[in-house]
């Protein structure tokens, strides 16, 4: 049985703003999570809540009170909201890039637990006197301030439009301030499906979101704008792109190229893109229908109050005989509500 709630009176979990946190730690590792040599070692996470990658060189993490640079970390980069396990074995490995291993093991009766800055004196995040103890594969730690959120669902309300020529739509379509109302509304996603076997398409569309009648045997490209809101752009951590596709697209948000690990997204796109351009290959059905995930927070700094995600939708070549796009937007964000008691965890995350 878990100790109770009372307990957590008896020390100090202490954590700078924004700083690198201690977030979860296992001390009496028996079954759970193996390091690189088969060990059940002991372990510790260490949690990003910034908006911003840090780089962890030349931060110390320590039991002991009275020696804060006891084990010095190398080169690590947690992204935004990113989280990295290090194991507490004893082991001493502290290889940039490898499994890393402190030189310390975790009492689980109890003991200081720290991380230090690379002054070597600033205490950035610590269970202090010491922790409680612990009980077998039971970890402990922070609950998440991190929540996350569909901003835009699968089933969202888009505009979408055939293209007549490189002025018609205008150049702004992109944009968040463009009047779309010309444009057919309908529930995601879009496309047609001239032959259900052996992938039917046409389950995946919306209502009024079938695009034959104007693209099959017309035009291999479709313009589509989906408005979204933010309630907190600044508090947004990470972004993620989840995407249904066939065959091919370029994706933009609020006019600029969204951007995945710095790159600007799309697939299966020709260089130059024009107005009527098709994919340069087809995305098999059976993939097709698959969400593919992508880190497009490398776009953060576009993200407003109100937004627009637009997308030239492939097809390859007009007389194929199908077409699909269904995008959904996730988004991780601090939670400045959520509790920050430490506690036991029932399953370790």
């Amino acid at each position: 049985m878990f100790r109770s709630i009372l307990i957590f009176w008896l020390f100090v979990v202490s954590v700078l703003s924004g700083a690198p946190v201690i977030s979860e730690f296992m001390a009496s590792n028996q079954s759970g999570l193996q390091d690189g040599d088969g060990d059940f070692s002991d372990w510790l996470e260490i949690h990003n809540p910034d908006a911003v990658a840090v780089e962890l060189d030349g931060y110390y993490l320590t039991d002991n009170a009275s020696s804060l640079t006891k084990w010095r970390i190398p080169a690590t980069v947690i992204p935004a909201g990113g989280y990295k396990v290090i194991f507490a074995s004893g082991k001493n490995r502290s290889v940039s890039g490898a499994e890393l291993h402190t030189n310390f093991s975790l009492g689980a009766g109890g003991e200081y637990l720290g991380l230090i800055a690379p002054d070597g004196s600033t205490v950035v995040s610590a269970y202090a006197p010491q922790f409680p103890g612990q009980s077998q594969d039971v970890s402990y730690g922070i609950p998440s301030q991190v929540v996350q959120s569909t901003v835009i669902q699968p089933n969202a309300t888009a505009r979408w439009i055939v293209p007549s020529s490189s002025s018609s739509p205008a150049a702004t379509w992109r944009e968040v301030g463009f009047d779309h109302s010309a444009w057919t509304e309908t529930a995601m996603g879009i496309g047609y499906d001239r032959n259900i076997s052996p992938v039917n398409y046409l389950t995946e569309i919306g209502t009024t979101g079938n695009t034959e009648s104007t693209m099959y045997g017309i035009r291999s490209s479709c313009y589509l704008r989906i408005p979204f809101t933010v309630a907190n752009p600044a508090a947004v951590l990470s972004l993620k792109l989840r995407l249904k596709y066939d065959d091919g697209f370029v994706a933009y948000l609020n006019g600029q190229p969204l951007q995945s690990s710095g790159v600007a997204l799309s697939r299966n796109a020709p260089s130059p893109l024009l107005w009527n351009s098709g994919a340069t290959t087809t995305h098999n059905d059976p993939d097709a229908i698959v969400n593919v995930e992508f880190d497009v927070s490398s776009s953060l700094g576009l993200l407003a109050s109100n937004n627009v995600l637009a997308f030239q939708v492939l097809n390859n070549g007009s007389g194929s005989s199908d077409l699909l796009f269904r995008p959904e937007l996730i988004a991780e964000s601090n939670d400045p509500g959520a509790s920050s008691a430490p506690g036991y965890f029932n399953t370790a995350t």
